[in-house]
């Protein structure tokens, strides 16, 4: 169920990856695999962006962070989750971690891209456009990149575009 749901992730079927880890966590009594499944559930989740979702998404998040406060991964995806419900200085404070370097490059552009866009709407622009540099070297083709340009264009001042 982790790897399925991860790779249903990856193939944006969100739907089916939720199914399949809510079935895996109704039957999974150990503590660090239901810490896991709870956060490709908040990844397929936060991907699928059902404002609706933010609550679950919190509790998710927090009790996988609490079972495995050290994995970048769990962090990344709290850190998502604070993003999305504009908590920018808590996302900033998961995300600028010096670890994720150890990451695949795609996992450090997605970071990079989230630091970008968190640090933009708190007005921090250099970082925010240190950030998105740094994403679009890592992993040019990632959506998250494209999206946060998009989201970065649509939040400036008409005089400024």
């Amino acid at each position: 169920a982790i790897l399925g749901s991860a790779g249903l992730l990856d193939t944006m079927r969100f739907s089916e990856g939720i199914q399949l880890c809510e079935r895996a966590l109704l039957q999974t009594p150990i503590a660090e695999v239901r810490a896991t499944l709870e956060n490709n559930l908040s990844c397929l989740l936060i991907r699928q962006g059902d404002e609706s979702d933010l609550q679950r998404i919190d509790i998710l998040t927090k009790s996988a962070l609490r079972l495995m406060s050290v994995s970048l991964a769990v962090r990344a995806t709290r850190g998502s989750y604070f993003l999305r419900a504009g908590r920018y200085r808590d996302a900033i404070a998961l995300l600028d971690d010096e670890r994720f370097v150890m990451e695949k490059a795609e996992s450090q552009a997605r970071v990079s891209a989230h630091l970008a866009l968190a640090n933009f709407r708190l007005g921090n622009t250099d970082e925010a456009s240190s950030a998105l540099d740094r994403a679009k070297q890592l992993y040019p083709d990632l959506d998250e990149i494209a999206d946060v340009e998009r989201a970065m264009r649509q939040e400036l001042a008409p005089e400024q575009v």
